[in-house]
């Protein structure tokens, strides 16, 4: 089927093309959730040269899709396969054939065009999905924005959601060409802002009463495991690689800014508390580290006085906190740079 699906795209002239991706529409839903038919999705991302009319016509309609693609269909059963179906129709407008969401077996089959795609498409491949990307990226900043709360508390959400925030396009503009065989002049797009997506992450730390109420059957985010990494990522400024045993950082995600906002937001007070008496304690670190590679010498002052008081420090050791030694540890290399 994704080979059938190329062949349409590639022999046919773009404005063929234009009508083939109307009919879509009408099945786009299905095909972003099943396994099988997104490979035709995959294959008209990677083979259409006309991004502007693909941002228009397909990867838009994507978009709008995100709450049925991230989120389980059934809330009794959350382990629904169509969950991760739709999460690879949605991240591979950001990062097409990640590994992280993309088997290696998936990834060879929607590599099987690749030859006849670079025979047939006169644009750059590189330079078509930095387009797709710059075309979806404020959609899809909106949608973490709206549905922070929700993204934050789901596991696969959560993961969906670091990614959006450190891949998309944010912040001026950015050129579109088309390619030599369309007739049209290069566009301009604007690219998303993240400030209201990072902010609304950061709205269920605040918004949470920490500890919880006894009567409360959820958990605080910051107890969460894959709300904390959540948080961890966004502080480090990409994802942890095995490969290099190091973070990637990404040159289009300012970590530093989202440690301010985190301090400014949150506040000091309650992200020591959720340090001390939850689950907060390696965030805090991520946070300190985060002030200590990109912080302004006034940044470093004043939060060396603040953990570096007696205070905190006494409320950390006394803490039977899991990562209290790397606080501690990261807290001292603070204090020792002013």
């Amino acid at each position: 089927m994704s080979n059938f699906s190329f062949y349409c795209f590639g022999v046919h002239h773009y404005q063929d093309r234009k009508k083939i991706l109307k009919t879509f529409k009408p099945h786009l839903e299905k095909m972003c959730l099943d396994d099988q038919a997104q490979l035709v999705l995959f294959t008209c991302l990677d083979a259409i040269d006309d991004t502007k009319t693909l941002i228009s016509s397909v990867v838009n309609d994507v978009v709008s899709l995100a709450p049925k693609l991230v989120f389980p269909s059934s809330s009794t059963d959350p382990s629904t396969t169509d969950v991760a179906s739709g999460r690879r129709s949605l991240i591979y407008l950001l990062l097409p054939r990640d590994p992280r969401y993309f088997t290696p077996a998936l990834i060879r089959t929607i590599a099987e065009t690749d030859e006849i795609i670079s025979q047939t498409s006169k644009k750059d491949a590189e330079l078509r999905k930095k387009e797709i990307l710059a075309g979806a990226s404020e959609a899809l900043l909106k949608f973490v924005a709206s549905e922070a709360e929700k993204l934050v508390r789901d596991p696969a959400g959560s993961l969906v959601a670091a990614d959006v925030v450190l891949h998309a396009d944010g912040g001026g503009l950015a050129m579109c060409f088309p390619s030599k065989l369309e007739k049209e002049r290069p566009f301009m797009t604007h690219l998303a802002d993240k400030t209201a997506a990072t902010k609304a992450l950061l709205r269920p730390l605040v918004d949470s009463p920490f500890p919880p109420p006894p009567a409360s059957s959820d958990p605080h985010p910051i107890d969460l495991a894959h709300s904390s990494r959540l948080y961890k990522t966004l502080l480090q400024g990409g994802r942890f690689s095995q490969k290099t045993k190091s973070v990637i950082p990404v040159p289009s995600y300012s970590a530093v800014d989202f440690a301010r906002s985190m301090l400014d937001q949150v506040g000091k007070e309650k992200l020591l508390t959720m340090a001390v008496d939850g689950g907060g304690a390696f965030v805090l670190t991520e946070l300190l580290e985060r002030f200590i590679k990109d912080g302004t010498d006034e940044e470093k002052r004043a939060l060396k006085a603040w953990i570096g008081s007696k205070t905190a420090k006494k409320r950390i050791e006394g803490s039977r906190a899991k990562g209290k030694h790397a606080l501690l540890s990261k807290g001292n290399d603070l204090c020792s740079l002013v």
